[in-house]
């Protein structure tokens, strides 16, 4: 009896308070449309476009044989001692000491393994050098900026009534968000 009515008292609440929550809400209302003279106070936007190549980092495993074998020796020891914790766990007491002794060793071995192919499947640092000036020149001769500046202008006119316009100089000069200008 007791289980039924706590049933029934759980079951009043969530109704009770479901009904509370759908009679909180109202639908979500747009705004009116500005009116003629509210949009021409409001005079031209303009868009421009940056005078700066957008930030670009090419991610590669390693610069050089030094970095490949530091990084590949930091992968393997992580990869070595992982395998062994996960199999340990539960251990206690020596058992779990052991695991740890273990753990340990294969950090080591797991190391010198990932140091030795980390330094062969290094990339040599001229070459990294050589394919960021290529893309580079890639993201130059792509001029991005206007670019992005000339889909974002028809984005924008075929999604509102304000007067947009191009600006085409006048953008920021660096990446600073503080350093931007306003007109």
């Amino acid at each position: 009896m007791t289980g039924i009515r706590h049933r029934l008292i759980a079951l009043f609440l969530l109704i009770a308070f479901l009904s509370f929550e759908t009679s909180c809400t109202r639908p979500y209302l747009l705004p009116p449309p500005l009116s003629e003279g509210t949009r021409a106070k409001l005079g031209n936007i303009g868009i421009v476009s940056a005078d700066f190549l957008p930030q670009s980092e090419l991610f590669t495993f390693a610069k050089g044989r030094i970095s490949g074998a530091a990084k590949g020796a930091g992968i393997g020891a992580g990869t070595g001692a992982h395998i062994v914790l996960e199999g340990g766990q539960g251990a206690q007491g020596f058992a779990a000491l052991f695991v740890l002794v273990i753990a340990a060793a294969a950090a080591a071995a797991g190391a010198v393994v990932g140091g030795v192919y980390g330094t062969a499947t290094a990339i040599p640092s001229e070459k990294v050098e050589e394919i960021e000036s290529c893309l580079k020149k890639a993201l130059i001769e792509l001029r991005m900026q206007e670019s992005l500046r000339s889909v974002f202008f028809e984005k924008a006119k075929g999604e509102t009534d304000f007067n947009l316009i191009l600006i085409e100089e006048g953008g920021p000069r660096t990446p600073e968000k503080d350093k931007l200008r306003t007109f």
